[in-house]
């Protein structure tokens, strides 16, 4: 390749024949010309399947465009460090074997560069979950503002960067860098932002998406990071050591920015509200006391005001890890105010009209009623009274305060219980059912209907489910249930098609048909 190629890709290759031709088919259709200015680097780490063979067709196709490499496994960070080594581009960027990127993305980073160089080594675009889960990744939020550049020592948002896949660098900046192979998880985390950290600035890009797929079998530990990594100690004492406390340790000339705490915040939170599995399940009683003190270094580097202000941990989440911070019960010294608002150090925790909201655990179906269990997810100051109501009419809700404990988080501590209520609703025809509250005389609307992660109820948030031979379906603020009928299923799908609009949505509403067909016939 005797002429600089203008964007270098990197593909890492492990055992990935079934999408690998998906995934590289992606990079040569790009609407930035692909022989003209694109350089393919495919690292095959090892691969015992066809990878190795399909890598190489492609390579004797462009030689030009695709430098292969083939080495004995190494994980990972090993396959794209030798990628890096590789590349020649200008910007750099990298793609999982089994992911694949819009046409439009590369020429979109591109036009980015060329105007913002100087400013960012580090542009994103937006993150599309595809496969078993078809939905706008919970990263997208710093995209709603356009094309920008975000000051990473100003942070107005939230959903940090942790992946690398949909990522691309300038290449004399990221290849002074190189990821680190004794970190088996969230090494992403690490070496994105170690290369932020030079600029403090980030580069959003509007146009372009970085397909990212989700597989169906959760229990699949290769292909669940969370699942797999909850069975691996060096998940509990290698990551939060090697990647949070380290990136809180930096020298920044201060403490570390608000953006670096968010990034540990991050990865605490798939580590411990989001994980299943109990640490002490697999860490000996000295490793889980390293472990435990490691979460204590993290958060005292970690400011209350970070943790208040992560958007991504609700109410009860903040609230222990302030628990866990200052060693006491910081609900002993908040007040709650006239305005319903929970203030403790000055910081406003909870406001009762705004957060207090209903998640449902349970929907039993029988032939002629359905039993429907949830709970409030908030902190109450004073008696609360639930109201059910079918069809307007109202329903006689049973409510047992801090019945349902969700807090088994793998430091096994309990911070809290919710408020949990149960209803019983007569099925003879069709209802819709509303839900409100009453804290000491005073009436309150439920501002949203969740979906609990516990009990029994799909909390992959299905609007649309089937149960029981009735259609269960879910708005902001409403549960209907619905009888299988011509005329409800043709309602329905009067309703749902606008989804249809949106792309994304098809293989949803498909699923959504299954349901609907198999519901019918039992």
């Amino acid at each position: 390749m005797e002429n600089q190629l203008l964007v270098s890709i990197i593909v890492p290759v492990y055992n990935a024949e079934k999408y690998l031709n998906k995934c590289i088919n992606s990079v040569i259709g790009q609407t930035l010309s692909f022989e003209k200015n694109i350089e393919l680097v495919l690292v095959n780490d090892g691969s015992s399947d066809g990878s190795g063979e399909i890598c190489e067709s492609y390579a004797a196709k462009y030689p030009e465009n695709v430098i292969y490499y083939e080495q004995p496994n190494g994980g990972v960070s090993a396959a794209r460090n030798k990628g890096l080594e590789l590349a020649t581009g200008k910007i750099i960027g990298f793609i999982d074997a089994d992911d694949f990127l819009s046409r439009n993305a590369v020429a979109a980073i591109w036009k980015y560069f060329r105007i913002a160089h100087e400013i960012a080594d580090v542009a994103v675009i937006k993150v599309l979950n595809f496969g078993a889960r078809n939905a706008p990744h919970y990263s997208n939020g710093k995209f709603k503002a356009g094309t920008q550049t975000l000051d990473l020592r100003e942070p107005k948002w939230f959903d940090v960067c942790t992946r690398v896949g949909h990522a691309f660098f300038l290449a004399e900046t990221v290849k002074r860098h190189s990821f680190d192979k004794t970190v088996t998880f969230f090494e992403d985390a690490k070496f994105i932002n170690e290369v932020l950290a030079e600029k403090m600035r980030l580069g959003v890009v509007h146009e372009g998406v970085y397909y990212y797929r989700r597989y169906p079998n959760e229990s699949d530990e290769a292909t669940s990071l969370t699942i797999g990594a909850a069975k691996n100690k060096r998940f509990y004492l290698e990551t939060p050591e090697k990647v949070s406390l380290y990136l809180l340790s930096r020298d920044y000339g201060t403490e570390a920015p608000l953006y670096f705490q968010y990034v540990a915040l991050s990865e605490m939170r798939w580590r411990t509200f989001y994980n299943k599995v109990q640490a002490s399940q697999f860490l000996s009683a000295e490793e889980y006391a390293s472990y435990c003190e490691l979460n204590d270094k993290i958060l005292a580097k970690i400011s209350d005001e970070a943790i208040l202000t992560y958007n991504l941990y609700n109410f009860w989440q903040k609230v222990y890890l302030l628990n866990m911070k200052h060693k006491k019960n910081i609900l002993e010294e908040a007040r709650f105010e006239d305005s319903g608002e929970l203030v403790w150090n000055g910081y406003v925790l909870f406001n009762t009209e705004k957060n207090l909201n209903v998640n449902l655990s349970d929907i039993i179906i029988s032939k002629k009623q359905a039993f429907v269990e949830g709970y409030f997810l908030g902190f109450v100051d004073g008696e609360i009274k639930v109201y059910a109501r079918a069809n307007g009419e109202p329903l006689e809700t049973k409510v047992e305060i801090e019945s349902v404990d969700a807090t088994a988080f793998p430091l096994e501590h309990k911070a809290y219980k919710h408020s949990a209520f149960s209803v019983a609703v007569p099925l003879d025809k069709s209802v819709k059912i509303d839900f409100a509250y009453e804290i000491n005389g005073v009436e309150h609307v439920i501002n949203r209907l969740g979906i609990s992660r516990i009990g029994n109820i799909d909390h992959v948030h299905s609007p649309i489910q089937v149960r029981g031979g009735r259609i269960i379906r879910r708005s902001k603020r409403r549960l209907e249930i619905l009888a299988i009928t011509p005329v409800s299923v043709a309602k329905l799908f009067v309703s749902i098609s606008r989804l249809l609009k949106k792309k994304a949505n098809r293989a949803k509403i498909k699923q959504y048909a299954t349901k609907l067909i198999k519901g019918r016939k039992k």
